[in-house]
């Protein structure tokens, strides 16, 4: 099976026939990312979470009895705002008194087969021999919001998807400002930024450019598609080619405001953003009410950047495109715009 849960180590993975992404359910029900990249034979991973000892910018947390854990230098599955983790969040949730301190923690999960469907918004689609699907619920014990992340596993094609749906479950409205669909936290650097950026008659211009320290960005407040950025970025490890070594790519499946954030902290560990543009998203959730982000896919690739784009297309060509023309011939199209 593609997704399995050990439930004494605490262990999720999610395996594809190119690549591994695992977490860990920690002390205290912290979602912990563990690995993300080549396919890996072991379960045993819980050590691949530490990254170092914390310092005086790094506040040990003391609820959690382990001197090398804090949430501002372990990596977290889904990061949250003002919970002990200063690094860029994924998620923050503004209360009724006013307060965006989140704190999201598991509470259960399910796994399913299949791919379910996102309510209102383009997606891939699966049967359900074609796909499983990890949902893992977690919970703000203070507001009573409930994230479910979703993960979908295409063991085929070595791709993942990603999606969060908020659940307002408690008493009072609160307002959504940050709700991202992926974070993936990386223990290392050594990766250069890939992104396509372009103008009228000179779209998808590639740009590429080692990681550096702090916050890379690229971002659209259009709202709408257009040739400025692309909701697309792939890391590539240092000396990939087109042909060898690991890239890894994101694509939002989204065509409005968009924001891609890669933030390396002083330890020179690398975390990824991808979802929604934070600017002037503010979303109310009444008690009740749901909310669902864009999908984010996730493709590894031990074959170079070629390699990564081959899989979009394939994967996009069969579990995206629901044209009648997507697998025919296309009728012929005259331009005649002038």
């Amino acid at each position: 099976m593609p997704i399995t849960y050990d439930s004494q180590k605490r262990i999720f993975k999610l395996d594809t026939k190119t690549s591994t992404y695992a977490l860990l359910v920690y002390r205290e029900n912290y979602l912990v990312h563990l690995y993300y990249g080549a396919k890996l034979p072991d379960d045993n991973l819980a050590s691949l979470m530490y990254r170092g000892r914390f310092d005086s910018l790094s506040p040990y947390n003391p609820k959690v009895e382990d001197e090398l854990f804090s949430p501002d230098i372990n990596p977290l599955e889904y990061s949250t705002n003002g919970a002990g983790d200063f690094r860029i969040s994924a998620c923050s949730v503004r209360g009724e008194n006013g307060d965006t301190v989140t704190d999201l923690r598991y509470v259960s999960h399910r796994i399913l087969p299949g791919k379910p469907k996102l309510p209102g918004l383009p997606a891939t689609f699966a049967g359900e021999d074609e796909a499983q699907t990890l949902e893992l619920e977690t919970v703000d014990s203070v507001t009573g919001v409930r994230a479910f992340l979703l993960y979908t596993v295409f063991e085929e094609y070595g791709v993942i998807t990603r999606s969060v749906r908020f659940e307002n479950r408690g008493s009072a409205p609160v307002e959504l400002e940050r709700a991202y669909s992926a974070c993936v936290d990386f223990p290392g650097m050594d990766f250069d930024m890939v992104h396509l950026y372009g103008r009228w008659a000179k779209e998808n211009s590639t740009a590429r450019h080692p990681l550096q320290h702090g916050i890379q960005s690229i971002q659209s407040k259009r709202g709408m598609t257009g040739p400025n950025h692309n909701p697309f970025v792939a890391l590539a490890r240092n000396g990939c080619t087109e042909e060898t070594g690991e890239a890894y790519g994101f694509n939002l499946i989204y065509s409005g405001n968009f924001a891609i954030d890669i933030e390396t902290d002083t330890r020179g560990c690398s975390r990824l953003l991808m979802g929604i543009n934070p600017t002037d998203f503010r979303w109310k959730l009444s008690p009740e009410e749901s909310f669902t982000t864009p999908e984010a896919v996730l493709v590894y690739s031990d074959a170079g950047m070629g390699g990564m784009s081959r899989t979009f297309h394939k994967f996009y060509l069969n579990h995206l495109m629901r044209s009648e023309w997507a697998k025919k011939k296309r009728p012929l199209l005259i331009n005649s715009w002038e």
